[in-house]
């Protein structure tokens, strides 16, 4: 009966998360406006494969591109 609890409560636990990451992968995060006043950062991160650029502004992300 415990191994069935902690089988049960792993369950959720994965559905949580599986929840969660579907959440972040289908809704768009919020993007900031630009304040040309201030300093940008530009992070990328490239391989073979792919590359990823994100531009943020003061911790906050104002465009990002990824193919």
């Amino acid at each position: 009966m415990q191994a069935s609890m902690e089988t049960r409560r792993s369950h959720q636990k994965q559905e949580s998360i599986l929840q969660q990451l579907n959440e972040k992968l289908t809704n768009a995060p919020i993007l900031a406006l630009p304040n040309f006043s201030k300093i940008f950062e530009l992070e990328c991160d490239a391989s073979n494969v792919g590359i990823c650029v994100v531009l943020l502004q003061g911790g906050h992300l104002i465009a990002y591109f990824g193919e």
